[in-house]
């Protein structure tokens, strides 16, 4: 079993950007601001899933604040790594939210073609 947190031999990314205070500054900053507005937004729908009539089917809610939840943990990831090499950790979020955003692309196409296909029966 592999230990996602095990980082023997791997070096933190800050040693890629040569700790430069500057630099890590706005990598740090922009991670925590699009993180932010990912969790911001995973809240408006999940509030809109939980609606009493809600526009869409609920599904769509959850699989869009699904995949947005994911895309703002890799964004913490992406901080983290710079001190904590914890790379493996960061591959497997980022192979779940891969595997979460094609759901959440897919499902609205299938939603799509459904209703289309209904204008022809």
């Amino acid at each position: 079993m592999t230990d996602w947190f095990a980082v023997d031999g791997l070096i933190p990314h800050g040693f890629c950007l040569s700790w430069d205070p500057n630099l890590m500054a706005v990598v740090v900053l922009s991670n925590a601001l699009i993180t932010i507005a990912y969790m911001m937004v995973t809240g408006i729908l999940v509030r809109a899933a939980m609606g009493s009539e809600p526009a869409m089917p609920r599904w769509v809610y959850w699989s869009f604040a699904a995949f947005i939840f994911c895309c703002g943990v890799s964004h913490v990831l992406d901080d983290v790594t710079l001190w904590l090499p914890v790379y493996r950790l960061q591959a497997a979020v980022l192979a779940v939210t891969a595997l979460v955003s094609l759901f959440a692309a897919a499902m609205p196409i299938s939603l799509w073609i459904t209703r289309e296909a209904s204008k022809w029966r």
